[in-house]
């Protein structure tokens, strides 16, 4: 215990987006120039001032190279249920038998699940995974081993660039080559360019295919009811491609938010880092202090943030990412205004998603956050939580159901925050989802949260019996109705939350930072801070 106990102090934090602009010259060569979107090459000009591009042909010549037929059911598969999605990559496997074959999932945790299916038992111990866990040494025998005829192999999206998996099996290129079988959407057009490079290497032969679940095309905008047209009209991977090159140019003042967010903190730990090299000590303790903020002494006025994970809700998951730190740091600099600075709040997040979601680490029914006095930590766990499932209305009867249990644990929950696009689940829902992921998954929900069944009005009761109210607030208007509910029958705020719009990330900061302070200082105390809170940065109220 002593060799490892160690105390850890922050900081602060470089941006890697800023780094580069330290430099006079900076030169790049990469293969998917072609790729970037029109506000990616703006940035490039903008931002690092990368005016002159050159593109060069391969040195390879083309001897067949890719095949990607994809608008066909060939090229693009996408499956409604789970089951159907395993038993698609299990069919692109024993397709491949006499060649290599490279799956690249979007994490470890659904490789994982795939692995451990039924429908790949056959292949179990014939497939080789590598993940960020897996070890250098480990990673250099796999990569060298990968392009050799029956190899399968599972990876993780890290792996689909700066790898070369290059084939110097001549059975193999007469066979077809690497088939690389991609099992999500790249949000960049990039990346997917970056996978799908990984066969057809130096001029041999290869073959790419997308398979998907029709759930994790929700954040995109494409729910299962579309399928049909889109295999109607041939335009499966077609509309994808739209989609996501619109849910970008959409989500790109978010993107940009959150480099703002991060050049903030840059040119903070710059000065920081000059305060003690010019011997400014004074300066130099008080940011550290800010930094690493002490826990309140005593607990008291904890807030929950409930929020939706699912797949349509990215881009409020995309703004929680980058706008948490700003949350704790406006919170303390109120404090430190009214003389409370040596006065705490504590926050936890829970992103609850639907019974279909299973029980995940990452992308389970609830994934909640440690309690957190410090913003870096916090949005910490944001950054690893991402848009994962979904199925009608969702399970906020769950995280209602957690409230609860974390207020039977201490008595210092004062209020919970509650933002999403669904309504709860109806009695009847929650019946008949638990016991489809219960046939389809085989999800028993053992020693988790999910192991009771409960119902939201159930939960909402208990809430509003120990008086602690849920703030409602709705991305969506379909959950309008449900939400003004909530918010009435705990005595909570409800509003519209217009996280779409460039002062979305804003309103977010503000809806969670005014909680804060509310939940800190108590009725009459707490209403003094919000005030403090809007006259110092300004708030508009979502809309009722």
């Amino acid at each position: 215990m002593e060799s490892q106990l160690a105390l850890f102090v922050n900081c602060g934090a470089y941006s890697y987006a800023e780094i580069p602009k330290r430099y006079s010259k900076i030169l790049g060569v990469t293969g998917t120039l072609g790729l970037l979107a029109g506000s990616q090459k703006d940035m490039l000009s903008e931002e690092y001032k990368i005016n002159k591009t050159t593109y060069m042909p391969s040195v390879y010549p083309d001897n067949g190279g890719l095949t990607f037929p994809g608008d066909t059911e060939e090229g693009t598969t996408i499956e409604r249920t789970t089951a159907g999605f395993h038993t698609a990559i299990v069919k692109a496997i024993e397709l491949c038998e006499k060649r290599a074959i490279l799956i690249f999932f979007e994490d470890a945790s659904t490789l994982e699940t795939f692995r451990n299916s039924d429908r790949m038992a056959k292949y179990f111990g014939c497939a080789r995974v590598m993940t960020p866990e897996t070890s250098e040494d480990d990673r250099k025998g796999l990569i060298a081993q990968a392009a050799t005829v029956g190899n399968i192999m599972l990876l993780t999206r890290e792996f689909g660039r700066g790898n070369d998996f290059v084939c110097y099996d001549e059975a193999l290129n007469r066979c077809g080559g690497v088939h690389v079988v991609q099992t999500f959407v790249s949000e960049i057009k990039s990346e997917e360019g970056q996978i799908m490079g990984r066969t057809a290497r130096q001029g041999g032969r290869g073959s790419y295919q997308i398979i998907l679940e029709v759930s994790s095309l929700q954040k995109f905008g494409i729910e299962p009811e579309d399928l049909p047209r889109m295999k109607a009209r041939k335009e499966l991977y077609t509309t994808i491609d739209a989609k996501r090159n619109a849910l970008f140019e959409r989500n790109k003042h978010h993107f940009l938010k959150g480099a703002g967010v991060a050049k903030e903190a840059h040119l903070t730990t710059v000065r920081f880092s000059s305060m003690f090299q010019e011997q400014r000590f004074e300066a130099f303790e008080s940011q550290l202090q800010l930094y690493n903020p002490l826990p309140p002494s005593t607990a008291s006025g904890k807030t929950l943030v409930l929020m939706d994970a699912t797949g349509s809700m990215g881009d409020v998951l995309e703004s929680a990412k980058n706008t948490v730190g700003e949350m704790f740091k406006r919170t303390y600099e109120i404090l430190r205004d009214k003389g409370l600075g040596d006065a705490g709040c504590e926050m936890q997040f829970a992103v609850y998603r639907n019974y279909s979601s299973g029980t995940s680490a990452r992308k389970g029914l609830l994934v909640p956050s440690p309690w957190e006095s410090d913003g870096s930590k916090l949005r910490d766990f944001m950054r690893g939580t991402n848009p994962h499932g979904g199925e009608g209305n969702e399970a906020i009867e769950v995280g209602l159901q957690h409230a609860n249990l974390l207020s039977e644990e201490d008595n210092t929950l004062a209020q919970i925050v509650l933002i999403g696009d669904r309504p709860p689940n109806t009695r009847e829902e929650v019946v008949y989802k638990r016991a489809r992921a219960l046939q389809e998954k085989d999800y028993h929900y053992r020693g988790t949260i999910g192991e009771t069944s409960t119902y939201w009005e159930d939960e909402l009761a208990k809430l509003s019996e120990k008086e602690i109210p849920v703030h409602a607030f709705h991305v969506k208007d379909y959950a309008k109705e449900s939400f003004e509910e909530i918010a009435r029958r705990t005595g909570g705020e409800c509003g519209f939350l217009d996280i779409e719009s460039e002062s979305g990330a804003d309103t977010l900061t503000g809806v969670v930072s005014r909680k804060l302070l509310l939940g800190i200082g108590g009725n009459a105390r707490g209403a003094e801070l919000v005030a403090a809170y809007d006259e110092k940065f300004g708030f508009v109220a979502p809309q009722s």
